[in-house]
């Protein structure tokens, strides 16, 4: 029979992580630019972005606090490493853009 997760469970964190992985698809790949590329993928943080608003923890450092204490749940969301607390704080803030573009992408049909 299969357990529900409470919120005082420490897996029902990782436990929605992995919900939320299962029918997502990589997104389609972006134009390369100019520069350093990115370090983590959008869904890593498309996943964070998801962690962020059920724990209700907006800001950048107590999000690289909770990453650099939970390595379990650093590897359920694909990070190698803890981002740094600037690069949190700008690529959650920028994921609105990102994700509307990766919806628009998905939509297309190609004839």
């Amino acid at each position: 029979m299969h357990e529900e997760n409470t919120p005082a469970d420490p897996d029902a964190l990782l436990s929605l992580v992995q919900q939320l992985k299962e029918p997502s698809q990589a997104p389609p790949p972006l134009p390369r630019r100019r520069g350093k590329q990115r370090d983590f993928s959008a869904l890593s943080f498309r996943l964070l972005a998801a962690v962020v608003v059920v724990l209700r923890t907006f800001k950048d450092s107590e999000v690289h606090k909770l990453l650099s204490r939970d390595c379990r749940l650093r590897q359920g969301l694909g990070f190698a490493r803890v981002p740094h607390r600037t690069t949190i704080g700008r690529r959650l803030r920028a994921q609105g853009a990102e994700t509307e573009a990766q919806s628009a992408a998905l939509g297309v049909t190609s004839q």
